[in-house]
Parts: C-alpha cells; sequence; structure tokens
C-alpha cells in the first residue's frame, strides 16, 4: 500500500534487496532489509542485533519498530547493506568455526585431550574477534570419516 514501509528482515542477496526496493519505490512503498544476527535464543529474549541498510530518513521514522524486537540496531548505508553486512557477519562467524575446529584437531593429534582444550580456553572474557565456546564437544573424528577440519560440537 503506498506510504507504508516493507521490512524485510530475511537475509537475501543485496542485489535482490535493491531490485525489490526499486520495485516498491515505484508503488511509493518505502523499504529496508533488515536480517538479523543472535540466532533463535536472542530472538525468543528479544535481544537480536539488527544490520539495516534503507534510506536514512526511512531508517529513522522506522528504527523503534525494531528496537521492540532486538537490542541492537545499526543502519549500515543504502538499501542492500544490511545484507551485504549479514554476509561479512556470516564470513567472520564461519571463519571462526573453522578456526576453533582447527584448534581442537590440533590439540588431538598432538595428544592434547580437546575437552581439557576446552575447558581451559572457554573463558568469560576472551580476546576479541575470539568466540565463547558454549558446546559440549560430542566427537573429533579423522578428516578420513567426516569432512576435513570438522568438529562436531553442539
Amino acid at each position: 500500500k503506498s506510504g507504508t514501509c516493507f521490512i524485510d528482515m530475511s537475509s537475501i542477496n543485496p542485489v535482490d534487496s535493491r531490485y525489490i526496493g526499486k520495485i516498491l519505490k515505484e508503488k511509493e512503498i518505502e523499504m529496508l532489509d533488515a536480517p538479523v544476527s543472535g540466532g533463535e535464543p536472542k530472538a525468543i529474549d528479544g535481544t537480536v542485533a539488527f544490520m539495516v541498510g534503507g534510506d536514512e530518513n526511512t531508517f529513522e521514522k522506522y528504527k523503534e519498530i525494531l528496537f521492540k524486537m532486538g537490542s541492537s540496531v545499526t543502519r549500515c548505508g543504502e538499501l542492500g547493506a544490511g545484507n551485504t553486512t549479514k554476509l561479512a557477519n556470516q564470513i567472520i562467524v564461519a571463519g571462526n568455526i573453522q578456526a576453533v575446529s582447527e584448534a581442537f584437531i590440533l590439540a588431538k593429534k598432538a595428544g592434547v585431550n580437546p575437552e581439557c582444550v576446552f575447558e581451559a580456553i572457554n573463558v568469560p572474557s576472551p580476546p576479541i574477534f575470539v568466540p565463547t565456546i558454549n558446546a559440549e564437544i560430542l566427537s573429533v573424528k579423522p578428516a578420513s570419516k567426516i569432512a576435513a577440519g570438522t568438529l562436531l560440537i553442539t
């Protein structure tokens, strides 16, 4: 409907966000791309982080709606910037998962119990960019049995 705003909280291709926004603009509908980070636990307790792309005036007009669902709402730029930021976030997350996996494999191959490594590094205040591990180690299997560099954690 003309004069309304479509806030897309899905994680989609930023190019698609801009394309959808162009179509909506022709119908006088504003749009923000606002993917979230935090997963189900933060969604349940209302503390997700929104990464928002869109016109600054549109963002200012509707950001309070997002604050009702999350604890962090950051405008990252024009339409598509929210999804671009989400992609960057996912690269960081994937890199951290890979690094943690490699660290446990290194420990296991060096004869150190991965559970001991987990206990030693799972501290309340880790250095920047080192994820706090809140997981139970299920197993560390040789790369020949599962994908190389994979650590099974929950």
